[in-house]
């Protein structure tokens, strides 16, 4: 998203600066004007009436409100409503005699400056053959072919068509009209962050005849107003996942006042805008999903209790939760010493840092649903070790990583069709959800930490990135990144163009998306776990990135000399036997639970809408829009939300190919050709899915291989399946290892 504050006061300085003289006319003006013209008056009841038939919500907020300060309109010899502000020392509006004309040349700059760029995709290696990256990697061709030949970095003014835009701050709605006579935006969010300015607006801008030209063209407006930071991204989220997640892959942001409020709310943006479509995850995770699932509801692994929580006692126990990162190496020590005195969480390769240090967890998260996790358990040569632990993770987790441990303690993951499933079969509000637990184990940790109820929370090794003079991304005990020939700075984690983050301790660390985007959530899921209880602390003791709401504290500061130890054991025992339960499957209620009914309507009501191609670009984005929505009513229904949760992000992933195609070639026939050859790579991917759906509840990542016999999906008149992919072995070498013995280190 690329937003830039505008400076509408330095416009109107370009445009005529008012002199000294000019301003004190101004004001004079606006004394002779104590009341409201019959203009604004008849306009307001014109306007709300049309509220009435379109947006009643905000015809009731606003036929009766009264203004939290004081508002005076006055206007020039040209009769245009301007706003001035008493209260503030008589501010103005629009410092200038025309707000049209402003408004004109702020929509012009913003138009021509609007480079569609947006998200893309490339090619992605697929290392386990799924069938979401076949159909992208030919939608990717196909646009790629397309743009050989082709200048990609249009702007909205030369296409004068726009899918999706974000005014920030209204004033009082010309800018509304500026925009829309130069450029065809199939949807607007507008953000005004003062009810006081919107109810202005309904006295000045003719918002009944805009809202009739928006339904007569099918175009889509979403109010937000009055709306805080926290909420923005929330509402944000909910338009897009109506009307597609798609459209915030390419947006036109304009900033038409600036202010204190409207910065922090643009901050927000800037911070938050690329969650609208990040990890979306896709249709061969979810199959894998439902089928760990499965496995672990008929395997005896325990699923958390949403009506059972943990005694007061036990939320006070501090809780150390560690990630490799390289700051790790730092705090060692201080694990070392106080390992008896707190809880212990190890995420991920941590598990491995942690055991080559003489250092004993009591819990093992895991977000993972590969194969490859289990391996690296496997590498650990003290079993009895890993067995001694509680498995905590995502009900996606796989059979393997399952198989390593007596106990577990499995969240239901909101965003799975797995756990969808679970609600309409009979477990409707019976499973503990985790908040936002990706894009990194890390973010499992600290979420599943908030989830359980601790509420002493303490973060080493969690750095989201490294110091500039760090040469490392893990600490130096982990050794599956040292002995088995695993490079420990692989393309994953390559910070060298990545972006900069500040640091706990000060400074700045090199971090990437992934990082950047963990860090993010971090922030989130904290904050809103302090916002219901005053009673929670953080302490971020990892040299690495800041996180907002966790206070940065060196591990030699923390008084933990004289703790007492912690009963480990009756805490294990309390979430194993009062904040746990076994669903209990058999093999035929998982085979009742993958009916495909649901699912294969969903797949042919998708293609259905697909079987012309639109005619301009306007039309095919109203046509992406309709699938999309389809979407969200599948999703609405407990009965269907599984089938839509299982498309939502493949389809929603090509669908931002097709807007590339449509927004990066200028003519626009091509364009709309282009864009409905990506779509023919969804309807054939709609139709293997459908297949692929019938293999459930045995589509085990991994072992799904021989499921598919030896080709990815299968073929159509346009398209040939593929071979699948090698296997390959997560260890270049085989493991070996000297510390065959679990044995505890205080120094």
């Amino acid at each position: 998203m690329n937003t830039k504050l505008s400076e509408l006061d330095a416009l109107a300085l370009k445009q005529q600066p008012l002199s000294d003289e000019e301003v004190l006319r101004l004001k004079a003006l606006s004394s002779l004007q104590g009341k409201m013209s019959d203009m604004l008056i008849s306009r307001f009841a014109q306007n709300i009436k049309a509220f009435e038939e379109y947006m009643p919500d905000i015809a009731a907020h606003f036929k009766h409100y009264h203004p939290s300060t004081a508002l005076e309109f006055f206007c020039t010899e040209n009769g245009i409503p301007n706003l001035i502000f008493p209260d503030k020392d008589h501010e103005i509006l629009y410092k200038t005699d025309d707000p049209l004309a402003l408004c004109d040349l702020q929509a012009e700059l913003a138009l021509q400056n609007h480079v569609f760029i947006g998200t893309g995709y490339k090619k992605e290696y697929d290392a386990y053959g799924q069938i979401h990256f076949r159909y992208l990697g030919e939608a990717v061709d196909a646009v790629q072919i397309a743009l050989q030949n082709e200048k990609s970095n249009h702007t909205a003014a030369e296409l004068k068509s726009c899918p999706n835009a974000v005014v920030v701050g209204l004033g009082l709605g010309y800018i509304l009209q500026s925009l829309y006579e130069r450029c065809e935006i199939v949807n607007l969010v507008i953000i005004e962050p003062d009810p006081d300015l919107f109810f202005s607006s309904l006295h000045a801008f003719d918002w009944r005849a805009f809202l009739h030209y928006l339904k007569d063209n099918g175009f889509g407006i979403n109010l937000l107003i009055g709306q805080t930071p926290s909420q923005l991204t929330e509402d944000l989220g909910n338009y897009y996942a109506h009307h597609g997640r798609f459209l915030s892959g390419q947006c036109l942001c304009l900033v038409h006042y600036a202010n204190d409020e409207i910065k922090e709310l643009v901050n927000t943006l800037l911070k938050d805008y690329h969650r609208l479509h990040a990890a979306m995850g896709f249709f061969d995770d979810q199959l894998f999903g439902i089928s760990h699932g499965l496995f672990a509801a008929s395997h005896h692994s325990r699923f958390l209790k949403t009506d059972a929580n943990l005694p007061e006692h036990m939320r006070s126990l501090p809780l150390f939760i560690v990630g490799s990162g390289p700051s790790l190496d730092n705090d060692i020590a201080f694990l070392r010493a106080h390992q008896d005195q707190a809880v212990i969480m190890a995420c991920g390769t941590a598990l491995d840092t942690l055991y080559h240090a003489g250092i004993k967890p009591d819990f093992y998260a895991c977000t993972e649903r590969t194969p490859e996790i289990a391996q690296t358990l496997d590498a650990i040569p003290d079993q009895d070790f890993i067995h001694s632990l509680t498995l905590i993770a995502g009900d996606v987790v796989h059979p393997d990583t399952q198989k390593h441990f007596k106990h577990t303690a499995i969240f239901g993951k909101p965003d799975e069709a797995f756990f969808w499933l679970t609600q309409s079969h009979g477990f409707l509000k019976k499973i503990r959800v985790v908040n936002v637990m990706n894009p990194i184990v890390g973010n499992l940790g600290v979420s599943a930490a908030l989830g359980l109820g601790f509420e002493r929370i303490y973060l080493f090794g969690l750095d989201n990135g490294k110091a500039p003079d760090c040469d490392s991304m893990h600490s130096q005990f982990t050794t599956t990144y040292k002995e088995h020939g695993i490079k420990d700075n692989d393309g994953n984690y390559d910070l060298k163009k990545g972006l900069m983050l500040p640091g706990n301790f000060g400074g700045n660390v090199a971090s990437n998306y992934i990082f950047s985007l963990a860090n993010r959530h971090m922030e989130l899921v904290i904050g809103l776990y302090k916002k219901n209880n005053q009673n929670l602390q953080v302490y971020n003791c990892s040299g690495g990135a800041k996180i907002e709401g966790a206070k940065a504290q060196h591990s030699g500061k923390l008084a933990f000399a004289h703790c007492p130890c912690v009963d480990k054991q009756a805490l294990t025992d309390f979430i194993h036997r009062d904040m746990s339960f076994d669903l209990s499957l058999n093999e035929e209620d998982c085979k009742k639970w993958c009916s495909p009914l649901f699912f294969e309507k969903a797949c042919d009501e998708l293609s259905k809408l697909w079987i012309d191609c639109p005619a301009s670009r306007v039309e095919f984005v109203k046509q992406l829009e309709k699938s999309s929505e389809l979407l969200w009513t599948l999703s609405s229904n407990l009965q269907t939300r599984s089938a839509s949760c299982m498309l939502e992000g493949t389809v929603q992933t090509i669908f931002i190919m097709a807007l590339n195609a449509l927004y990066h070639l200028g003519n626009e026939e091509q364009a709309v050709l282009t864009a409905f050859k990506t779509v023919k790579c969804c309807k054939n991917f709609l139709s293997d899915a459908k297949k692929l759906f019938k293999l459930l509840p045995n589509y085990i990542l991994g072992e799904h291989r021989a499921l598919l016999h030896g080709r990815l999906g299968f073929d159509h008149d346009d398209s040939k399946a593929p071979p699948l992919p090698p296997q390959r072995s997560f260890y270049p070498q085989p493991p070996h290892d000297q510390c065959k013995v679990f044995k505890k280190r205080y120094s």
